[in-house]
Parts: C-alpha cells; sequence; structure tokens
C-alpha cells in the first residue's frame, strides 16, 4: 500500500500510540483524517485479528468508515481473473452453520440456513460504485456482491462450490470469499465497513502454486481502486489493511 499512496501523492508515515500499536498515518484526504491498520494474523480469531483489531481502532478514533483492504478467492473462474476487485455489498458469514447427524455417506448433514447475509455500508458501497461508473478504464474489472466470509483457510473447489450453493440466496450475487471481512460485523451495531479485495486465487488445489505471485497483484489492485476512489470523492475515514 505504501507504494501506491506514493503514486498518488499521499503520505503514508508509520505511527506508535502506547494503547493502539502501530499505525500507518494517510493524512487529510478530502475532508477526512484517514489512517491504515495492518492485521497482526490471518483471519478474524485471536489477538491482532480482523475483529479484535477493527473493534479497538474503531472505538479509539470514532472512525465512521472502515474498509478492509487485502486479498479474497474468486468464484468464476469463466468471468474472474486473478488481480480483480472485489466489492462486499454483503457479507455472508458462512461459520453460522448447522450439523445434524443423518444416515448418509458422512455421518451428518450440514444447513447453511443460519448464515445470515449482512449488509456493508451502503454509503460507502454507493460511492465506490458510482467512481467505478464514472472512471471504468484500469487494467482490472471491479465485481460488487456478496463475499462468503470465514475463519477457515479454503484450498478446495469443492467446499467453495459448496458454499457458493447451499448459503442462502439474496439479491446480490456471490463474487468471491475471504477470512477477515467476518471480524467487521460486531464493530458497530449499524454497519460503517465495506470489504474490498483483490482476487488471488480460486480457492482451489492451484492456489498454493500461484499464490506468491498472484497476492501481489490482488493486494496492488485493490489498494489502487480504492485509492483512486478515495482521492476522487472521499469514501473513507479508516483503512484496515490485512
Amino acid at each position: 500500500m505504501s507504494q501506491q499512496c506514493k503514486q498518488f501523492g499521499i503520505s503514508f508515515k508509520k505511527r506508535h500510540h502506547p494503547f493502539l500499536g502501530s499505525y500507518y498515518d494517510l493524512g487529510l484526504i478530502g475532508f477526512e483524517n484517514v489512517i491504515a491498520v495492518r492485521s497482526r494474523s490471518m483471519g478474524p480469531l485471536g489477538y491482532g485479528g480482523s475483529a479484535e483489531l477493527a473493534s479497538r481502532f474503531q472505538r479509539a478514533t470514532g472512525a465512521t468508515s472502515v474498509i478492509q483492504l487485502g486479498m479474497a478467492f474468486g468464484v468464476e473462474e469463466s468471468t474472474q481473473q486473478i488481480g480483480d476487485v472485489l466489492v462486499s455489498t454483503e457479507v455472508i458469514p458462512y461459520d453460522h452453520r448447522h450439523y445434524r447427524d443423518a444416515l448418509s455417506e458422512s455421518g451428518y448433514l450440514v444447513n447453511y440456513d443460519s448464515a445470515t447475509r449482512m449488509n456493508a455500508a451502503e454509503k460507502t458501497v454507493n460511492a465506490l460504485r458510482q467512481f467505478r461508473i464514472e472512471k471504468p478504464a484500469s487494467d482490472y474489472n471491479v465485481y460488487f456482491g456478496a463475499i462468503l466470509s470465514g475463519a477457515a483457510i479454503v484450498h478446495s473447489s469443492a467446499f467453495r462450490d459448496e458454499l457458493t450453493r447451499l448459503v442462502p440466496a439474496g439479491n446480490h450475487r456471490i463474487v468471491g470469499g475471504e477470512m477477515e471481512g467476518i471480524g467487521l460485523l460486531g464493530v458497530t451495531k449499524h454497519p460503517i465497513w465495506c470489504v474490498v479485495k483483490g482476487i488471488s486465487d480460486f480457492a482451489d488445489a492451484n492456489r498454493d502454486r500461484i499464490i506468491e505471485e498472484s497476492r501481489v497483484i490482488a493486494c496492488r489492485n485493490a489498494s489502487h481502486f480504492l485509492l483512486s476512489s478515495m482521492t476522487s470523492s472521499n469514501t473513507v475515514t479508516t483503512a484496515e489493511h490485512s
């Protein structure tokens, strides 16, 4: 993200707070002060995970918007490409599922009916969508839709397809999945968050073979899209970088 900030003429100064720890000060963008925080661990759990980190910084700063950057997996290899950007209109916490004993090969049945779709911040999503309409030309596509989120590390196309098939249907199509967005759901009573992530893989057996190169492309494009929109329409007061 530091290189992207340099490209846009945005400061990226490392700061340290005795309670909050380290973060990066991006200064005043538009009429808002913006900071970036790097997760200390992958996923939503534990100290320094997305849930703890987002809650701690939001309470300390009073941020009215939290945007999570990083990488995600895509779900449509026929239309999506590595480096395309996903913007959450909703997050689906797929860990909210029921297992029941059953006379089946696995010995149980899985029910995803409780994986209720959670709306992202409408104002932020609309601003990002409007920016994309006004500035369509780029090296990557941007997909708006529902994003699967859970603590599991998914390297299985079969499990990926199970999720897209069995989670409750909604008005927004599923465009991808990741691990940290679920940590934002408890930050405030009303959603102030949005997930913006680049596609690094498709949650399949090829993931480990390509990830070293693809994660760089994914995070670069997600940062580029967000910073482009911020400098045009000022959509964010706090960015969490995972």
